[in-house]
């Protein structure tokens, strides 16, 4: 494990990602070309989750399920797939929109193998990267998962957060597939936003007749 650089499409430098790498605990710099801080990302104590800072924003990284299922709270991406797949993409949790794609390319001008990120909206780009290289470190670290998402009300979360240890790779290997897929594709077929808002209009009004 090794520093790396990261570039824009016409070559130039977009950040170098700088870290002791340690552990999967170090934290982990995205610096400019100008010496900027372009977006840090900061484990928590146990690894479970990563804050995420972007400019004057911090989102929350969380790994549901190690190569299979993503989060970036804050931004509302999810991503049921891996990056090691060779091609994934980061959906809106509100409309389903695909905001990021990531695609595995053999040959960057000559500089070998690289995953390209693109997304919709420029102004994203940083959290988008920063996403991305959290993926690939919960991955090449074969870190802990939170686990597959369940309900639970504000005191059961902090619970949750303060004891629970996550899953181990290991362990995630012996949940079965089928829930799995039963989890992703109910995310997946969740209705957007405005459908939500649609249905509950529709609803008080067939409660008000």
């Amino acid at each position: 494990k090794k520093d790396f650089d990261i570039f824009y499409e016409d070559n130039d430098l977009f950040a170098t990602v700088k870290s002791d790498w340690n552990s999967e605990k170090s934290k982990v710099d995205l610096i400019g070309s100008s010496n900027e801080l372009r977006a840090r990302i900061k484990p928590d104590f146990k690894a479970l989750t990563y804050d995420v800072q972007v400019d004057r924003f911090t989102y929350t990284f969380k790994t549901y399920h190690i190569f299979r299922y993503y989060f970036l709270e804050g931004m509302k991406w999810e991503m049921f797939s891996s990056i090691s797949t060779g091609h994934a993409n980061c959906v809106n949790q509100d409309d389903h929109r695909k905001d990021v794609l990531v695609a595995l390319v053999k040959d960057f001008r000559g500089l070998g193998p690289c995953y390209e990120v693109r997304v919709k909206d420029i102004s994203k780009l940083r959290a988008a990267v920063a996403f991305i290289v959290c993926i690939m470190i919960k991955e090449d670290y074969k870190g802990l998962s939170v686990g597959l998402p369940a309900k639970r009300n504000t005191w059961g979360k902090f619970k949750y957060w303060l004891f629970d240890k996550g899953y181990t790779y290991e362990e995630s290997l012996q949940v079965p597939e089928e829930l799995i897929r039963q989890t992703i594709k109910a995310k997946m077929n969740m209705p957007t936003m405005k459908e939500a808002e649609r249905l509950h209009k529709q609803h008080k009004k067939i409660d008000f007749w």
